[in-house]
């Protein structure tokens, strides 16, 4: 790529429900609590997950959700050895 042109980096993320809900196992929570703890931010974020009932997932409010971010470009090309992190905080999704 000529030198000065553009480039767009686009990426993704996978969050799983059973990671999430593992995280709070790990933590020390019971596993009633750990899922409740997700389930709010998950019903902003994702579809009503296995196991769960439409009576339980109607009773759950939705919580706005933000993530924290942090990205490293690294660059290497005609002997140039780049690296650039930028970190930050997404706005609230709902």
């Amino acid at each position: 790529m000529p030198a000065g042109e553009k480039i767009v980096i686009q990426g993704t993320g996978v969050l799983e429900f059973n990671n999430a809900v593992a995280e709070r196992l790990f933590q020390g929570d019971p596993m009633a609590k750990a899922v409740g703890a997700v389930l709010p931010m998950w019903k902003s974020v994702g579809n009503m997950p296995a196991g769960i009932t439409k009576e339980i997932w109607g009773a759950i409010p939705a919580k706005d959700v933000v993530f924290n971010y942090e990205v490293t470009v690294h660059s290497y090309a005609n002997g140039m050895d780049k690296r650039v992190t930028t970190k930050g905080t997404s706005q609230a999704v709902k």
